[in-house]
Protein backbone atom coordinates (compact mmCIF):
# COMPACT_ATOMS: atom_id res chain seq x y z
CA UNK A 1 0.00 0.00 0.00
CA UNK A 2 1.47 3.11 -1.19
CA UNK A 3 -0.08 6.64 0.55
CA UNK A 4 -0.38 9.31 -1.39
CA UNK A 5 -0.23 11.87 1.27
CA UNK A 6 2.82 11.26 2.43
CA UNK A 7 3.78 12.99 -1.06
CA UNK A 8 1.42 15.63 -0.88
CA UNK A 9 3.61 19.54 0.06
CA UNK A 10 3.13 23.13 -0.82
CA UNK A 11 3.86 23.66 -4.19
CA UNK A 12 7.66 25.55 -4.16
CA UNK A 13 8.55 28.00 -6.49
CA UNK A 14 11.89 29.30 -6.48
CA UNK A 15 12.37 28.07 -3.19
CA UNK A 16 9.08 30.02 -1.81
CA UNK A 17 6.01 27.87 -0.65
CA UNK A 18 2.58 28.95 -2.91
CA UNK A 19 0.44 28.85 0.36
CA UNK A 20 -2.99 27.96 -1.05
CA UNK A 21 -1.49 25.53 -3.36
CA UNK A 22 -0.54 21.63 -2.88
CA UNK A 23 0.92 18.67 -4.87
CA UNK A 24 2.02 15.64 -5.26
CA UNK A 25 5.60 15.45 -4.93
CA UNK A 26 7.60 13.04 -7.52
CA UNK A 27 11.42 13.64 -7.24
CA UNK A 28 11.72 15.02 -3.68
CA UNK A 29 11.82 13.37 -0.25
CA UNK A 30 10.18 11.26 0.01
CA UNK A 31 11.00 9.83 -3.47
CA UNK A 32 8.16 8.51 -5.24
CA UNK A 33 10.55 7.05 -8.27
CA UNK A 34 11.54 4.54 -5.52
CA UNK A 35 7.74 3.34 -4.32
CA UNK A 36 7.55 2.87 -7.95
CA UNK A 37 10.60 0.66 -7.80
CA UNK A 38 12.62 3.07 -10.32
CA UNK A 39 15.99 4.41 -9.86
CA UNK A 40 16.96 8.26 -9.80
CA UNK A 41 14.78 8.98 -13.58
CA UNK A 42 14.54 12.28 -14.63
CA UNK A 43 11.11 12.91 -13.47
CA UNK A 44 8.68 16.18 -13.30
CA UNK A 45 8.67 18.09 -9.93
CA UNK A 46 4.74 17.83 -9.15
CA UNK A 47 1.24 16.75 -10.38
CA UNK A 48 -1.67 17.82 -9.62
CA UNK A 49 -4.99 16.77 -10.76
CA UNK A 50 -9.24 17.97 -11.39
CA UNK A 51 -11.41 15.74 -12.35
CA UNK A 52 -10.43 15.72 -16.10
CA UNK A 53 -6.95 16.24 -16.40
CA UNK A 54 -3.29 15.50 -14.80
CA UNK A 55 -0.99 18.27 -14.69
CA UNK A 56 2.48 17.68 -14.63
CA UNK A 57 4.11 20.60 -13.14
CA UNK A 58 7.94 21.17 -13.97
CA UNK A 59 10.05 24.33 -12.24
CA UNK A 60 13.31 25.79 -13.65
CA UNK A 61 14.95 28.18 -14.25
CA UNK A 62 15.53 28.07 -17.69
CA UNK A 63 17.26 31.79 -18.53
CA UNK A 64 20.49 30.11 -16.00
CA UNK A 65 20.18 27.24 -17.93
CA UNK A 66 20.06 28.48 -21.51
CA UNK A 67 22.81 30.64 -21.05
CA UNK A 68 25.06 28.00 -19.20
CA UNK A 69 24.46 25.89 -22.07
CA UNK A 70 25.27 29.29 -24.49
CA UNK A 71 28.48 29.00 -22.71
CA UNK A 72 29.60 25.55 -23.16
CA UNK A 73 28.77 25.92 -27.10
CA UNK A 74 30.18 29.43 -27.01
CA UNK A 75 32.47 27.87 -29.73
CA UNK A 76 29.94 27.74 -32.42
CA UNK A 77 28.13 30.31 -34.92
CA UNK A 78 24.89 31.79 -33.07
CA UNK A 79 22.25 29.68 -35.24
CA UNK A 80 24.01 26.59 -34.08
CA UNK A 81 24.16 27.36 -30.55
CA UNK A 82 20.50 28.60 -30.47
CA UNK A 83 19.75 25.23 -32.31
CA UNK A 84 21.58 22.94 -29.53
CA UNK A 85 19.96 25.11 -26.66
CA UNK A 86 16.54 24.74 -28.44
CA UNK A 87 17.37 20.54 -28.55
CA UNK A 88 18.81 20.96 -24.88
CA UNK A 89 15.41 22.23 -23.52
CA UNK A 90 13.29 19.75 -25.32
CA UNK A 91 15.34 16.40 -24.57
CA UNK A 92 15.33 17.57 -21.28
CA UNK A 93 11.75 18.39 -20.51
CA UNK A 94 10.43 15.57 -22.94
CA UNK A 95 13.01 13.24 -19.99
CA UNK A 96 11.05 14.69 -17.27
CA UNK A 97 7.64 14.08 -18.69
CA UNK A 98 8.14 10.39 -19.59
CA UNK A 99 9.87 9.80 -16.42
CA UNK A 100 7.00 11.14 -14.65
CA UNK A 101 4.62 9.33 -16.61
CA UNK A 102 6.60 5.89 -16.15
CA UNK A 103 6.31 6.61 -12.32
CA UNK A 104 2.08 7.01 -12.95
CA UNK A 105 2.14 4.17 -14.34
CA UNK A 106 3.68 2.20 -12.50
CA UNK A 107 2.00 3.32 -9.31
CA UNK A 108 -1.32 2.59 -11.29
CA UNK A 109 -0.40 -0.56 -12.30
CA UNK A 110 0.59 -1.55 -8.13
CA UNK A 111 -2.36 0.78 -6.07
CA UNK A 112 -5.67 0.95 -6.30
CA UNK A 113 -5.41 4.38 -4.40
CA UNK A 114 -3.37 5.78 -7.58
CA UNK A 115 -5.28 4.04 -9.89
CA UNK A 116 -8.49 5.53 -8.64
CA UNK A 117 -7.00 8.78 -9.19
CA UNK A 118 -5.60 9.00 -12.31
CA UNK A 119 -7.59 6.86 -14.01
CA UNK A 120 -8.28 7.99 -17.28
CA UNK A 121 -7.45 11.71 -17.13
CA UNK A 122 -5.61 13.87 -20.01
CA UNK A 123 -1.90 15.09 -19.06
CA UNK A 124 -1.08 18.47 -19.67
CA UNK A 125 2.67 19.40 -19.13
CA UNK A 126 3.32 22.64 -17.05
CA UNK A 127 6.59 24.16 -17.58
CA UNK A 128 6.67 27.10 -14.99
CA UNK A 129 10.00 29.37 -15.92
CA UNK A 130 11.26 31.21 -12.45
CA UNK A 131 14.46 33.93 -11.82
CA UNK A 132 12.85 36.49 -14.30
CA UNK A 133 13.83 39.30 -12.71
CA UNK A 134 14.07 41.69 -15.54
CA UNK A 135 11.59 43.29 -18.27
CA UNK A 136 13.95 41.98 -20.69
CA UNK A 137 13.58 38.13 -18.69
CA UNK A 138 9.97 38.29 -19.38
CA UNK A 139 10.21 39.84 -22.88
CA UNK A 140 13.18 36.54 -23.94
CA UNK A 141 10.58 34.08 -22.66
CA UNK A 142 7.18 35.25 -23.75
CA UNK A 143 9.30 35.52 -27.33
CA UNK A 144 10.39 31.66 -26.44
CA UNK A 145 7.60 30.54 -24.87
CA UNK A 146 5.40 30.14 -28.66
CA UNK A 147 8.73 27.75 -29.58
CA UNK A 148 8.71 26.28 -26.55
CA UNK A 149 5.04 25.09 -26.64
CA UNK A 150 5.08 23.81 -30.07
CA UNK A 151 8.52 21.98 -29.85
CA UNK A 152 7.66 20.23 -26.70
CA UNK A 153 4.37 20.14 -28.14
CA UNK A 154 5.48 17.83 -30.87
CA UNK A 155 7.87 16.28 -29.25
CA UNK A 156 5.45 14.86 -26.70
CA UNK A 157 2.65 13.72 -29.21
CA UNK A 158 -1.21 14.32 -28.54
CA UNK A 159 -1.61 10.70 -27.87
CA UNK A 160 1.24 11.27 -25.00
CA UNK A 161 0.35 14.65 -23.81
CA UNK A 162 -3.04 16.93 -24.01
CA UNK A 163 -1.48 20.32 -23.76
CA UNK A 164 1.55 21.62 -22.97
CA UNK A 165 1.95 25.44 -21.66
CA UNK A 166 4.95 27.56 -20.97
CA UNK A 167 4.76 30.46 -18.28
CA UNK A 168 6.43 32.26 -16.32
CA UNK A 169 6.26 31.48 -12.20
CA UNK A 170 4.08 34.14 -10.88
CA UNK A 171 1.37 32.60 -13.59
CA UNK A 172 0.88 29.63 -11.49
CA UNK A 173 -1.39 30.26 -8.79
CA UNK A 174 -3.69 31.35 -11.21
CA UNK A 175 -3.39 28.40 -13.51
CA UNK A 176 -3.74 26.90 -10.52
CA UNK A 177 -7.39 27.68 -9.73
CA UNK A 178 -8.38 28.51 -12.92
CA UNK A 179 -8.04 24.70 -13.39
CA UNK A 180 -9.46 23.72 -9.96
CA UNK A 181 -6.50 21.65 -9.81
CA UNK A 182 -6.29 20.02 -6.32
CA UNK A 183 -3.90 16.96 -5.03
Amino acid sequence: MIALEKFLEPIQIAGSPLENHRAYRMDGQPDMRKGAGLGTCACCDYFVTNTDSIFLIEETELLKSIKGWKKKVEYLNKNDQKNFVDEKVKTENRLKVYGALLVLARLTNRYAEVRNLVGEKKYCFWLVVSGLSTAEDKRYIDNLKDHLTGALGGALSPEVMDKVEVFPANYLEGKLSANQAAP
